[in-house]
Protein backbone atom coordinates (compact mmCIF):
# COMPACT_ATOMS: atom_id res chain seq x y z
CA UNK A 1 0.00 0.00 0.00
CA UNK A 2 2.76 2.37 0.76
CA UNK A 3 4.35 1.29 -2.65
CA UNK A 4 0.76 2.54 -4.49
CA UNK A 5 0.95 5.62 -2.90
CA UNK A 6 4.20 6.91 -3.55
CA UNK A 7 4.02 5.64 -7.60
CA UNK A 8 0.61 7.69 -7.44
CA UNK A 9 2.34 10.59 -6.07
CA UNK A 10 5.11 10.47 -8.57
CA UNK A 11 2.69 10.30 -11.53
CA UNK A 12 0.37 13.28 -9.96
CA UNK A 13 3.88 15.37 -10.16
CA UNK A 14 4.97 14.20 -13.34
CA UNK A 15 1.39 14.44 -15.17
CA UNK A 16 1.48 17.99 -13.37
CA UNK A 17 5.10 19.40 -14.58
CA UNK A 18 3.93 18.14 -18.13
CA UNK A 19 0.89 20.20 -18.11
CA UNK A 20 2.75 23.23 -16.51
CA UNK A 21 5.69 23.32 -18.95
CA UNK A 22 3.66 22.75 -21.74
CA UNK A 23 1.76 25.84 -20.62
CA UNK A 24 4.61 28.17 -19.91
CA UNK A 25 6.64 27.08 -22.96
CA UNK A 26 3.34 28.14 -25.08
CA UNK A 27 3.31 31.99 -23.27
CA UNK A 28 7.51 31.99 -23.32
CA UNK A 29 7.23 32.19 -27.16
CA UNK A 30 5.20 34.85 -27.56
CA UNK A 31 6.55 36.91 -25.05
CA UNK A 32 9.54 36.04 -26.51
CA UNK A 33 8.63 37.16 -30.00
CA UNK A 34 6.88 39.95 -28.88
CA UNK A 35 10.13 41.62 -26.85
CA UNK A 36 12.24 40.70 -30.06
CA UNK A 37 9.89 42.73 -32.80
CA UNK A 38 10.65 45.47 -30.12
CA UNK A 39 13.93 45.15 -29.78
CA UNK A 40 14.71 45.26 -33.74
CA UNK A 41 12.15 48.05 -33.96
CA UNK A 42 14.20 50.14 -31.99
CA UNK A 43 17.80 49.00 -32.42
CA UNK A 44 16.59 49.71 -36.56
CA UNK A 45 15.21 53.53 -35.47
CA UNK A 46 18.75 53.79 -33.24
CA UNK A 47 20.48 52.78 -36.66
CA UNK A 48 18.57 54.88 -38.92
CA UNK A 49 19.01 57.92 -36.44
CA UNK A 50 22.90 57.30 -36.56
CA UNK A 51 23.22 58.44 -39.90
CA UNK A 52 24.51 61.52 -40.69
CA UNK A 53 21.82 62.43 -42.85
CA UNK A 54 18.06 60.43 -43.56
CA UNK A 55 16.38 60.81 -46.86
CA UNK A 56 13.15 62.32 -46.45
CA UNK A 57 12.02 63.19 -49.73
CA UNK A 58 9.16 65.95 -48.25
CA UNK A 59 8.18 69.41 -49.46
CA UNK A 60 11.70 69.67 -52.03
CA UNK A 61 13.99 68.35 -49.42
CA UNK A 62 15.87 65.24 -50.38
CA UNK A 63 17.70 64.60 -46.93
CA UNK A 64 18.10 66.42 -43.62
CA UNK A 65 20.81 66.42 -41.45
CA UNK A 66 19.91 63.40 -38.51
CA UNK A 67 21.29 66.07 -35.97
CA UNK A 68 18.80 68.36 -36.37
CA UNK A 69 15.62 66.22 -35.78
CA UNK A 70 14.40 65.26 -32.27
CA UNK A 71 12.12 61.72 -31.78
CA UNK A 72 10.08 60.58 -29.84
CA UNK A 73 8.72 56.97 -29.25
CA UNK A 74 5.51 55.92 -28.50
CA UNK A 75 2.99 53.02 -28.55
CA UNK A 76 0.48 54.52 -30.69
CA UNK A 77 -1.15 51.47 -31.93
CA UNK A 78 -2.16 48.13 -30.67
CA UNK A 79 1.01 46.24 -30.50
CA UNK A 80 3.89 46.10 -28.53
CA UNK A 81 6.35 47.64 -31.36
CA UNK A 82 6.90 51.35 -30.53
CA UNK A 83 6.75 54.26 -33.64
CA UNK A 84 9.23 56.26 -33.90
CA UNK A 85 8.04 60.46 -34.66
CA UNK A 86 10.79 62.61 -35.79
CA UNK A 87 10.83 66.34 -35.68
CA UNK A 88 12.84 69.20 -36.90
CA UNK A 89 14.78 71.30 -34.19
CA UNK A 90 15.68 74.07 -36.35
CA UNK A 91 13.83 76.15 -39.56
CA UNK A 92 17.11 76.96 -41.56
CA UNK A 93 16.93 74.23 -43.98
CA UNK A 94 14.34 73.66 -46.88
CA UNK A 95 11.65 70.98 -46.04
CA UNK A 96 9.71 70.13 -43.65
CA UNK A 97 10.14 73.12 -41.03
CA UNK A 98 6.33 72.32 -38.91
CA UNK A 99 6.15 69.10 -40.24
CA UNK A 100 6.70 66.00 -38.41
CA UNK A 101 7.93 62.38 -39.70
CA UNK A 102 6.20 59.02 -38.80
CA UNK A 103 8.19 55.47 -38.88
CA UNK A 104 6.65 52.55 -37.83
CA UNK A 105 8.81 49.03 -38.12
CA UNK A 106 7.22 46.46 -40.42
CA UNK A 107 8.41 43.12 -41.89
CA UNK A 108 12.23 43.86 -40.95
CA UNK A 109 12.09 47.46 -41.55
CA UNK A 110 11.53 50.77 -41.20
CA UNK A 111 8.88 52.81 -43.51
CA UNK A 112 7.48 56.15 -43.59
CA UNK A 113 3.79 56.80 -43.10
CA UNK A 114 2.69 59.73 -44.69
CA UNK A 115 -1.05 60.76 -44.49
CA UNK A 116 -2.82 60.39 -47.84
CA UNK A 117 -3.43 63.97 -48.21
CA UNK A 118 0.12 65.40 -47.38
CA UNK A 119 2.16 65.93 -43.90
CA UNK A 120 1.01 66.79 -40.74
CA UNK A 121 2.08 68.21 -37.70
CA UNK A 122 1.29 66.83 -34.45
CA UNK A 123 -0.29 68.29 -31.21
CA UNK A 124 1.88 66.50 -29.52
CA UNK A 125 -0.41 64.25 -27.91
CA UNK A 126 -1.74 60.96 -28.82
CA UNK A 127 -4.07 57.86 -27.03
CA UNK A 128 -1.84 54.88 -26.45
CA UNK A 129 -2.93 51.91 -27.77
CA UNK A 130 -6.07 53.16 -29.86
CA UNK A 131 -3.92 54.86 -32.90
CA UNK A 132 -5.33 57.73 -32.36
CA UNK A 133 -3.32 61.25 -32.33
CA UNK A 134 -3.86 64.53 -33.00
CA UNK A 135 -2.89 66.61 -35.60
CA UNK A 136 -2.39 70.61 -36.09
CA UNK A 137 -2.84 71.44 -40.19
CA UNK A 138 -3.89 75.15 -41.26
CA UNK A 139 -4.97 76.64 -37.95
CA UNK A 140 -7.41 73.41 -37.60
CA UNK A 141 -6.79 70.36 -34.89
CA UNK A 142 -7.90 67.17 -36.19
CA UNK A 143 -6.94 62.89 -35.19
CA UNK A 144 -5.20 60.45 -37.07
CA UNK A 145 -5.48 57.20 -36.73
CA UNK A 146 -2.86 54.69 -37.23
CA UNK A 147 -4.36 51.37 -38.54
CA UNK A 148 -2.51 48.55 -40.68
CA UNK A 149 0.38 50.40 -41.48
CA UNK A 150 -1.55 53.56 -43.03
CA UNK A 151 -2.48 56.98 -41.47
CA UNK A 152 -6.11 57.53 -41.65
CA UNK A 153 -8.08 61.03 -41.29
CA UNK A 154 -10.60 61.54 -38.83
CA UNK A 155 -12.75 64.00 -38.07
CA UNK A 156 -12.85 64.77 -33.89
CA UNK A 157 -16.62 63.64 -33.33
CA UNK A 158 -15.84 60.12 -35.40
CA UNK A 159 -13.31 59.61 -32.44
CA UNK A 160 -14.77 61.37 -29.04
CA UNK A 161 -16.14 57.64 -28.48
CA UNK A 162 -12.90 55.51 -29.07
CA UNK A 163 -10.79 57.80 -27.48
CA UNK A 164 -13.14 58.45 -24.02
CA UNK A 165 -11.73 56.72 -20.99
CA UNK A 166 -8.47 56.63 -22.71
CA UNK A 167 -5.64 58.18 -20.84
CA UNK A 168 -4.13 61.12 -23.23
CA UNK A 169 -0.33 61.24 -23.35
CA UNK A 170 2.08 63.56 -24.53
CA UNK A 171 4.80 62.79 -26.25
CA UNK A 172 8.57 63.57 -24.92
CA UNK A 173 10.93 64.60 -27.75
CA UNK A 174 14.28 64.03 -27.00
CA UNK A 175 17.31 65.30 -29.04
CA UNK A 176 19.22 63.13 -31.29
CA UNK A 177 22.36 62.64 -29.77
CA UNK A 178 24.38 59.47 -29.37
CA UNK A 179 23.46 59.76 -25.68
CA UNK A 180 19.79 60.06 -26.06
CA UNK A 181 19.37 56.98 -28.76
CA UNK A 182 21.31 54.84 -25.96
CA UNK A 183 18.57 56.30 -23.30
CA UNK A 184 15.58 55.97 -24.82
CA UNK A 185 16.25 53.28 -28.11
CA UNK A 186 16.20 50.34 -25.85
Amino acid sequence: MFKKKWMFVIILLLISAFAFKGTNQNCFSVNVHAASAKKKALKAYKKMLSKKKLRINVEGANTVRTSKLSFAVAYIDNNSVPELILKRTDDDEIGFNCHDLFYIYRKGKTKRLTASYGNVSMTGYYYKKTGFFEVYEDGDDFYLKLENGKLNYKEPNQVEWETSGVNKRKLSFHKNTAKNRRKYLK
